[in-house]
């Protein structure tokens, strides 16, 4: 799980949506590879180090995917599975 938070959510002249998100400095690292790892979808940048703030712009064609994955990355797991 990786702890972030929504800050603001606003949106370009293109439709592109704009999110300034705060990240636990230890996900930092790891929430930043999977940006990049949506190639084409989205980029990022830290804005701020000291409060660990990012922004991140998706692609208007991406948003809801993205959000999805958003959902997915930040979810607490609801069971655990015993091998």
């Amino acid at each position: 799980m990786i702890e972030l938070q929504i800050i603001s959510e606003t949106f370009n002249s293109f439709g592109d949506k704009i999110y300034q998100i705060s990240v636990k400095p230890s996900d930092m690292i790891v929430f930043g590879y999977i940006i990049e790892s949506l190639e084409g979808w989205a980029f990022h940048t830290l804005i701020n180090k000291e409060k660990s703030i990012m922004h991140v712009e998706v692609m208007k064609d991406y948003v809801d995917d993205f959000e999805k994955i958003m959902d997915l990355i930040s979810m607490q797991p609801k069971f655990y599975i015993n091998l």
